[in-house]
């Protein structure tokens, strides 16, 4: 991979459409919000273990009468929280309970097929969700898969179908600016369970057609079911994957995306986001109407949030022109683009920043998910610690060896190429890795023991067999901490990363006290030790315990003495004001910018404060690569993002430094007195 030094970036940047990006606010540009995870208060909680309670009882009129108070106190819900909307949806569902089994009725054909895809088989279904969702007795137990495909499935199913869905949404008025006509051919992408698309078949009529779109086989096999059902043959359901829309050639007259344009930006790797809007393009119609709603970032509310220029300037790099823009609701804004000239990314790519890749990617903790390839490497690297079995070990290395340049040439491939060498072939390594405390520490956490930690690592990542947990938080728990570790104190990092440069330029004088703000296992705050001397002080800071407990163990063993571990929070460095003369950050800012508004400015304002005046910021992230270029890493953030936040906080950008296309370093001076407020 060839070095460069990448030139200073305008901090405005023209898009598509002409219209600059300003950076004006401390506010993200995007936000990865997790409702399956979050958003759960007392109130919403008491509704769903009583409800959970009632499921249980046989019909009666006492239950029917207990239904009916749960049901009222549900719908006092403030339908404008996120946190609220399941509660009104389970609300919706108590109602039903409360109401006749012989003289229930149901406004329309979905809004009877939601009620029996929770009622059937006796509520067994919406039981092991509340369970889950709200961890309430008994949810321990469950099987760790089946419980997130669990809670993703029934949460969308619950909100996104809810009968109640118009008190948080104006679904008239959308239905109205969709304006579709009778005969044409509407696509729902990400339809979930059909909200929109069976409205939309009512106004197609038998002459048009929708096709209705989703990559979660729940919602594709519930919209199967429901068009057999009720005999409904100008619906199509297919699941979606990797981007493609499997439709032929000017196939639509309208797409539809609501509440997934953030899915596509924030998570989906670049190639799946390539082939979706190449896809889209080709699909419908020259002249086509794309119809995008998704979220405006708000201050105080969590969940995801997508600003509306980000998708303006994606969209204009592939040729769609917008024509109408609306803001529907304080959080939710409307946006209708034409099909325009230009077929395909490579021709419209010039007109947008970025070259229409996203700014901000939030992806798995490796560099990429699952692959065929990775897999036999792994099974291979498996069978010969297993086996004791050098040949196997020989196919394993020749299989990483064949993928790394192709799939990965940082990450984890190139640890457990490492791993397996150290393992069966030794003498292959460069002595000088004994040097590394920290490479010590790991080369015996992974391969002592007969490799036992190793082999449950690939067991784990590559589901080669089922691992037993004590518990569902545990297990998740510890395979963050795995994967964590084996790409972080990885000793072939400096290969890909070129680790020492970026440790030269971090300036450091004898007697400073620095901070590792998420700092793994320990492999920056040990290089950091060596600069701030005996005098100094590197303060190592973590949510992580488990990688606090090895930076501990890891100076014991070598006798450093001036490292200490300390907890940090979510919003805070728990540390006193103008504790740190200096601070690192490294491949953590991508997180911290996405979190919710609330978190992100309570834990950044924090920094300022806790880095002294005048004292410096080194943050070390990933930038988007364009073209072919491969990168070693998923997550990701545009600098521009960084830099556009980061100066609300009173952080003065003083030099970058762009060795790799995707890794760079920003360091910035404090100059706060206090956080800026917007």
């Amino acid at each position: 991979m060839n070095a460069f030094v990448a030139a200073v970036a305008a901090f405005s940047c023209v898009a598509a459409f002409g219209a600059p990006l300003e950076i004006t606010s401390r506010d993200s540009l995007a936000t990865a919000g997790d409702f399956v995870h979050t958003e759960l208060t007392p109130a919403g909680q008491n509704i769903a273990s009583n409800l959970y309670a009632l499921l249980g009882e046989p019909d009666s009129p006492a239950r029917r009468a207990a239904c009916a108070a749960l049901a009222a106190k549900a719908a006092a819900f403030d339908p404008d929280k996120l946190a609220n909307r399941e509660t009104l949806a389970l609300g919706w569902l108590l109602g039903k309970m409360a109401e006749d089994p012989a003289a229930r009725t149901f406004a329309g054909h979905l809004e009877e097929a939601y009620w029996r895809y929770f009622a059937d088989e006796g509520f067994n279904g919406l039981k092991t969700y509340l369970l889950a969702q709200y961890k309430l007795p008994g949810y321990e137990g469950m099987d760790p898969e089946k419980l997130m495909m669990n809670l993703n499935l029934y949460q969308n199913a619950l909100i996104h179908n809810s009968p109640f869905r118009a008190k948080w949404e104006p679904v008239d008025r959308i239905l109205e600016l969709v304006a579709l006509k009778p005969g044409e051919a509407v696509i729902d992408y990400g339809c979930r369970q059909g909200f929109y698309a069976d409205r939309f078949r009512r106004i197609v009529g038998d002459r048009g057609m929708v096709y209705c779109l989703d990559n979660d086989r729940g919602h594709i096999d519930f919209l199967q079911r429901y068009i057999v059902d009720y005999d409904l043959p100008n619906m199509l359901a297919t699941k979606s994957s990797d981007g493609d829309l499997g439709l032929t050639s000017n196939r639509a007259d309208v797409m539809f995306i609501n509440q997934m344009y953030h899915f596509v930006y924030i998570y989906a790797p670049r190639q799946e986001q390539r082939k979706l809007l190449n896809s889209v393009k080709k699909v419908l119609r020259p002249g086509g109407r794309l119809i995008v709603l998704d979220n405006n970032p708000v201050k105080g509310v969590s969940g995801y949030s997508l600003d509306p220029r980000l998708v303006v300037n994606q969209l204009g790099a592939y040729g769609f022109e917008l024509v109408r823009q609306l803001q529907l609701t304080p959080g939710v804004y409307f946006l209708e683009f034409a099909n325009r000239k230009g077929t395909d990314f490579e021709r419209n790519a010039a007109a947008a920043f970025g070259d229409g890749e996203s700014l901000l990617h939030i992806g798995s903790l490796d560099s990429f998910e699952l692959t065929a390839g990775g897999i036999e490497a792994g099974r291979l690297l498996w069978n010969a610690l297993e086996r004791h079995d050098p040949k196997e070990a020989e196919k394993a290395l020749a299989q990483y060896a064949e993928i790394i340049p192709k799939e990965n040439y940082g990450g984890e491939y190139t640890a457990l190429a490492w791993l397996g060498t150290a393992k069966f072939f030794p003498e292959r390594l460069d002595p000088a890795w004994t040097n590394n405390p920290c490479h010590v520490v790991y080369h015996d956490f992974f391969l002592g023991d007969d490799a036992k930690v190793l082999k449950e690592y690939l067991l784990r990542k590559y589901k080669l067999q089922k691992v037993q947990d004590m518990s569902i938080s545990a297990g998740l728990e510890r395979k963050i901490q795995l994967e964590d570790y084996i790409l972080f104190n990885n000793p072939r990092r400096e290969e890909w990363e070129r680790t020492s440069e970026f440790v030269k330029l971090i300036d450091l004088k004898p007697g400073t006290v620095f901070g590792d703000i998420g700092c793994g296992p320990g492999l920056y705050s040990w290089h950091m030790s060596r600069k701030v001397g005996p005098a100094g002080k590197v303060i190592a800071l973590d949510l992580n315990t488990n990688h606090l407990g090895t930076v501990r163990y890891t100076c014991a063993r070598f006798g450093i003495s001036n490292i200490v571990t300390h907890v940090s929070g979510v919003t805070s460095l728990n540390l006193p004001p103008d504790t740190l003369d200096a601070a690192m950050m490294c491949s953590l800012y991508h997180i911290i910018y996405a979190e919710a508004e609330e978190e992100r400015h309570a834990f950044v304002s924090d920094m300022a404060r806790t880095i002294r005046k005048g004292g410096m910021l080194y943050l070390m992230d990933n930038s988007p690569v364009t073209g072919d270029t491969l990168p070693y890493h998923s997550n990701y953030i545009d600098k521009r993002l960084v830099t556009g936040q980061l100066r609300h906080y009173g952080f003065t950008l003083v030099a970058e430094h762009h060795f790799l296309p995707q890794r760079y370093l920003l360091i910035f001076r404090n100059d706060r007195n206090a956080p800026h407020e917007d």
